[in-house]
């Protein structure tokens, strides 16, 4: 049973700034670094998510994880043919598969229970798969090398997905036993083929799909890409959304969750699912591979700290007002309550009174909570509601 609400109201940070700290890390990921990986995977060739080369990566990608001092564990799955009905191409006969999901944990030192997850898939049944996706694994391996002696608030989780090509099967699972555990994933940057990028188009940029849930979520990620990352620009995908990645499975459960890579491009590209989708061919653009790197350590980093602003505002009615109800947060002196962009009121509780409300009409509402510095945060998301009124009595209707 499920009964997890996600986290579809999720608000996030304003980031207008860059933050030496985070920049000196972020300037740390190393094409090297990310390319050994990407060797590694490459020569094993084929990595099909039944394969023993599939059951290798796993284990090489764990022992990355263990050097690097994370807690680690395997998330085993079966293996399924299909998935919310889309029929695969592969052979799979129901039984658990030998390679998992790999699964790293960075606690956080004062928001533990609050998650942000950088995953990749590692499987690919065409190939080498150096662009799909050694590069994505070797994303997620970079930022897990270059956070490990990083004090973060809030838990980081590296997790390496098994069976995507098989349509999304080792995900779906995983993200199902998030929400059934009711954990509270407030980001999830998946990265998918982060080293293509057509030759022809002088302006290397990067790319980013967003779901409604995500909107929120790519908002913020392309605030900070594009500080962090200057001369690569960080646009949303213009066509798909959607496409198919090991983000829709988060999605689903209302956890806000982004694509992120070259797949933009992906109608250009000559070695997706190809044996030439090898360093050089299929992953050609070695500036978007780290550029892709900078942008979610930046994101991940900076939300492992940041303040949030309140979340989960809601709007309900009463006989004679609309009652505001938020989650306060620790840091809060006050909050501020806005009415249509205008300032309502200021108060210490988590809970406000609107008495100025006219029946049928519509009201839009955001909450910010104040520093003891005076500092404000970020507002929350949007709620509106229209004010019903007390019903009249006698009250009848005539059928």
């Amino acid at each position: 049973v499920i009964d997890n609400k996600g986290n579809r109201l999720q608000s996030y940070p304003v980031v207008e700034e860059v933050d030496e700290f985070v920049y000196n890390v972020v300037n740390q990921v190393n094409i090297d670094s990310l390319l050994s990986t990407v060797q590694w995977m490459q020569d094993l060739g084929c990595r099909d998510a039944q394969s023993q080369e599939a059951l290798l990566t796993q284990n090489y990608l764990l022992d990355k994880y263990e050097l690097y001092g994370y807690d680690t564990y395997l998330h085993f799955f079966p293996c399924t043919d299909s998935y919310y009905g889309y029929c695969t191409e592969y052979l799979c006969d129901g039984d658990t598969l030998a390679a998992g999901n790999v699964v790293a944990v960075k606690y956080g030192s004062e928001y533990p229970e609050e998650i942000i997850v950088i995953s990749s898939h590692y499987d690919h049944p065409d190939g080498p798969g150096a662009d799909d996706n050694a590069s994505g694994c070797a994303g997620v391996v970079e930022c897990a090398r270059l956070l490990q002696y990083v004090d973060t608030k809030r838990t980081i989780m590296f997790v390496n997905f098994n069976a995507e090509e098989y349509w999304l099967v080792g995900s779906k699972p995983f993200a199902e036993k998030m929400a059934v555990e009711d954990k509270d994933i407030i980001a999830v940057f998946n990265l998918d083929m982060l080293g293509f990028f057509p030759e022809d188009i002088e302006q290397v940029t990067m790319g980013a799909g967003a779901s409604y849930i995500a909107l929120p979520l790519w908002n913020y990620y392309q605030q900070v890409a594009n500080l962090y990352v200057e001369d690569v620009p960080t646009l949303r995908f213009s066509t798909g959304d959607s496409y198919g990645g090991d983000h829709l499975p988060f999605n689903i459960h209302e956890y806000p969750a982004l694509y992120i890579g070259d797949i933009e491009y992906h109608n250009a590209h000559p070695c997706y699912h190809q044996l030439c989708d090898t360093i050089g061919n299929g992953l050609n653009n070695f500036l978007l591979f780290e550029s892709f790197a900078k942008a979610t350590l930046a994101a991940s980093l900076l939300l492992a700290n940041e303040c949030l602003p309140p979340q989960n505002l809601a709007v309900l009615n009463s006989d004679t007002a609309l009652i505001l109800k938020w989650e306060g947060t620790d840091y809060a002196n006050r909050y501020k309550v806005f009415k249509n962009g205008i300032l309502l009121s200021e108060t210490v509780d988590t809970v406000a009174f609107d008495c100025d409300v006219c029946v049928d009409s519509t009201y839009y509402y955001h909450v910010a909570a104040v520093h003891d510095d005076g500092r404000e945060s970020a507002p929350s998301h949007m709620c509106h509601s229209s004010f019903v009124g007390a019903l009249n009595l006698p009250f009848s209707q005539n059928f």
